[in-house]
């Protein structure tokens, strides 16, 4: 045999190319045909009380847990859904869930529902007390009561009094300005008496 068993083995091209095709053609048929017993439901939610589109709101669907999400326009879509009636539990964060009963799914088409009205939740919220407690010997307190003040005023905060690593109130006071202290225990403010 001239050539031996290659000979046999081997396909013009025509004949590979034919059977990619047919290949191709099945698989795009059943893709097509299993696809196509399916069917879509489609709508778009709003608010009902300004009428704007609901962004990012939920629809699901509550035989199957199958849903979609709005986009920005308020529309969703739910596909791959068999033909039958189902119902749709619409439902967005501060609005009331909405139910829709006897949606019907016929294959190879959309179900559309429209425009679906979303109303706010309202909520009574209890009592809030908030109380606060005034902090008056930090840094900032002692800025603001100068700044406020309609006299002049110097003074030392708690904070400032531990940073400089004073021992005692008669070295911070040292440190006011106009205010001068002897013997370590007398204070004298500049501009008054004894």
């Amino acid at each position: 045999m001239p050539g031996g068993a290659s000979e046999v083995l081997q396909m013009p091209k025509n004949m590979k190319l034919k059977i990619f095709c047919t290949l191709l053609f099945a698989i795009a048929s059943f893709v097509a045909f299993s696809l196509g017993a399916q069917g879509v439901i489609r709508g778009k939610l709003i608010d009902n009380e300004s009428g704007i589109e609901i962004i990012g709101g939920t629809v699901m669907v509550k035989e199957t847990g199958q849903g979609g999400i709005t986009d920005l326009d308020g529309i969703f879509t739910i596909n791959g859904l068999e033909a039958g009636t189902y119902t749709l539990v619409c439902s967005y964060l501060g609005f009331q869930e909405l139910q829709i009963t006897e949606v019907e799914v016929i294959p190879e088409q959309v179900a559309y529902i429209g425009e679906i009205r979303l109303v706010e939740e309202g909520f009574e919220l209890e009592e809030i007390v908030v109380t606060a407690k005034q902090v008056k010997n930090s840094e900032t307190a002692m800025q603001t009561l100068q700044r406020k003040s309609i006299n002049t005023i110097d003074a030392i905060s708690s904070q400032a009094f531990s940073l400089k690593g004073d021992g005692d109130a008669a070295e911070a006071m040292r440190r006011v300005t106009g205010v001068s202290v002897q013997q370590g225990k007398y204070v004298y403010v500049r501009g008054l008496s004894d």
